[in-house]
């Protein structure tokens, strides 16, 4: 994969463990690339989503040139 990735992980999580989540990183061949990992995470990082959310909306509004609100 050779397009702009973000990858957001809890560390803790049990579904999707952060081992994966590394390797698909590492795996990647973009170099536009982000890896974020939240020591307190649940699975899809719902303890802190509006730190998440703004997170992304920021990203993406980065990659598509609009100044973020």
């Amino acid at each position: 994969m050779r397009c702009p990735l973000l990858v957001l992980h809890g560390a803790p999580d049990q579904v999707f463990l952060l081992e994966n989540a590394q390797r698909l990183y590492a795996a990647t061949a973009s170099t536009d690339r982000q890896m974020i990992v939240w020591d307190d995470g649940e699975h899809c990082i719902y303890n802190h989503a509006h730190e998440k959310n703004t997170l992304v909306a920021d990203w993406f509004a980065a990659r598509l040139g609009v100044a973020p609100s």
